[in-house]
């Protein structure tokens, strides 16, 4: 659990300095932008590690994944929001998808992160987090933290905490 929470760290830090800046809460600001502005706000703390937004490749082909939605078989191309990754080898630490608290169309979200956490899985991330913002109230509104496909609870709980004090 340490390992994740390793990874997880430099992603606190940048939320929180995300949240700092109030001007965001009093502009309509939407979530690709913050996007952005939270992936500059982490590169400090993933020294040798390369930060993507909206990264749709794996090499030279899209990323996909071979079950839908609905957990029929088939492909379905996904953009991640945030990736912490080592560009051009399967070396994958963080995926994160982010809301702002307005959107709470998360089923998409939710399922990219069972299936690209998952260690025997295609991209096997070692810990994907989705978390949702109100950047008026300066604070996250929702945050679960996924490890090998599932929510684990115990690191959610800490993220959390983490981000409160």
């Amino acid at each position: 659990m340490d390992e994740q929470k390793n990874a997880l760290n430099g992603l606190i830090r940048g939320i929180l300095e995300l949240l700092s800046d109030e001007r965001l809460g009093q502009l309509n600001i939407r979530e690709r932008a913050v996007m952005g502005r939270l992936a500059r706000f982490m590169v400090p703390y993933y020294q040798g590690w390369d930060i993507d937004t909206d990264h749709e490749r794996i090499g030279d082909d899209p990323k996909y994944l071979y079950v839908l939605p609905n957990g029929e078989p088939g492909e379905k191309p996904i953009i991640p929001d945030i990736i912490v990754h080592k560009l051009g080898v399967k070396e994958n630490l963080l995926v994160v998808e982010l809301k702002l608290h307005d959107n709470t169309n998360f089923a998409l979200d939710l399922w990219k992160l069972t299936h690209m956490t998952r260690l025997a899985g295609m991209y096997a991330y070692m810990v994907g987090a989705h978390v949702v913002l109100n950047l008026r109230a300066q604070t996250i509104t929702q945050a679960l933290i996924y490890v090998d496909g599932s929510v684990n609870i115990e690191l959610t709980d800490w993220f959390t905490a983490q981000i409160a004090r």
